[in-house]
């Protein structure tokens, strides 16, 4: 099997495992900044907390939950289409 094709089906399995876990509450605190960061690593190619132009960089979180992160921003993206950065908090 590919790498390629076990990657798929890894993306796979941990969107169809983290689904139920999605409870609609707001992202608050660190949730919040990992998810920041994600966006704008995934959005706009920088490793940023800022919420709007211009993107300084940062290292206050740690790389694999935001990498993590950034990869269902990607999934989601692909599945339901980019909206904005601020409806990913709700």
């Amino acid at each position: 099997m590919q790498l390629s094709a076990r990657l798929w089906i890894a993306l796979g399995l941990l969107t169809l495992l983290a689904t139920p876990l999605i409870s609609g509450r707001p992202q608050v605190k660190d949730a919040a900044e990992s998810l920041r960061i994600a966006l704008n690593w995934q959005h706009h190619g920088i490793f940023s907390l800022n919420a709007h132009a211009p993107y300084q960089p940062t290292l206050s979180r740690e790389p694999v939950p935001v990498l993590i992160t950034a990869a269902a921003i990607w999934v989601e993206d692909a599945l339901m289409g980019r909206g904005s950065d601020e409806s990913y908090f709700s």
